[in-house]
């Protein structure tokens, strides 16, 4: 694909002979288009879909050199992996860690992503509140506030490794590879992105969204408390986090009108969005409380009124990531 983009002539010449047998070759416009959201949602599948047991298998090495990509009988490209042998295995609490700090990374929430790394390391937040503080500021001045590109994983991975050696704090070896595999996932599909010419796809991180919480609920896990830091600092900080989940950065005094920026939180925190939102977490914790009282077909039947429901709330939400995309 680099090729391509560098000489499309070159690219052809190269290839020509695995066209007859791979066809789907001939459209390497295509195969950008299409390939960082099959990526992104392979990784969705691999992190965030909880199998039964409350667990999932992550790759522990997914550069790319270790994956292929084909199209299937429906003309869709699918992901391959190759080196097997090192993989990672979650569990529900680990799952849960994973998303609150991704969730907490991808809005720029300091003290989020502080709290998961003194976990890691076995340092209880809530009795060191100066640590935390201490920490927080530090994460939030040499990544978030620093004015570079966040989907630059390799680097933020360094200065955050830097960091925690800076406070005496070192997550263990399987946390610390499971982080380095989800990064260089990430890492991946923001190289395609950038290969592409597109953002990183947003509405494709939304879509997946209703399918993870589904897995955990069914798994007896109350999805909420992996966001809550994230959505709280979101609705706080408004600006900031859609800046950050908009993978670049603008400060509070600089490229952004204030009132216009008020203006629209107000518009957005009165949308049906936020209001089905909430509606559809009632339901989650409903279901979880009440779930031990009801026959399989009345769980399945929750189940998928909560996922219609939530497809609802995915539809709005891109609505509104587009509109400030376009603004």
């Amino acid at each position: 694909l680099e090729l391509y983009k560098q000489d499309p002539a070159a690219y052809i010449e190269k290839y020509k002979d695995k066209f007859d047998e791979n066809p789907w070759l001939k459209d390497p416009k295509k195969i950008l288009a299409e390939l960082p959201t099959t990526l992104l949602k392979t990784f969705d599948e691999q992190m965030l879909f909880m199998k039964k047991g409350g667990e999932t298998v992550m790759h522990g090495d997914p550069h790319m050199g270790n994956l292929f990509v084909y199209q299937d009988k429906n003309n869709k490209l699918k992901i391959e992996f190759i080196d097997t042998g090192n993989c990672v295995t979650r569990n529900s609490d680990q799952i849960k860690g994973d998303i609150a700090f991704f969730s907490n990374y991808l809005v720029g929430n300091s003290e989020g992503v502080a709290k998961y790394f003194m976990a890691k390391s076995g340092v209880d937040p809530a009795s060191e509140p100066e640590l935390l503080k201490e920490l927080s500021e530090s994460i939030d001045t040499r990544i978030f506030r620093k004015g570079e590109n966040i989907t630059q994983f390799a680097n933020v991975q360094k200065e955050l490794n830097t960091i925690l050696e800076d406070y005496g704090l070192e997550i263990g070896a399987d946390e610390s590879n499971a982080l380095k595999a989800q990064f260089q996932f990430i890492s991946n599909v923001s190289s395609l992105n950038a290969l592409s010419g597109k953002p990183l796809d947003i509405g494709a991180l939304f879509a997946d969204i209703p399918t993870a919480l589904s897995s955990m609920v069914k798994n007896g896990i109350n999805p909420l408390s992996s966001v809550k830091d994230a959505l709280k600092y979101s609705f706080n900080n408004f600006t900031d986090a859609i800046s950050n989940a908009l993978q670049f950065k603008v400060k509070k005094s600089t490229n952004i009108d204030e009132g216009a920026t008020d203006l629209i939180k107000v518009e957005i925190s009165d949308t049906k969005s936020f209001k089905f939102t909430r509606k559809v977490m009632a339901e989650i914790k409903d279901f979880i409380k009440n779930k031990h009282n009801m026959t399989e077909e009345e769980k399945i039947e929750c189940l998928a009124e909560i996922a219609s429901h939530a497809k609802i709330v995915k539809s709005q939400l891109e609505e509104v990531i587009n509109h400030l995309t376009r603004g």
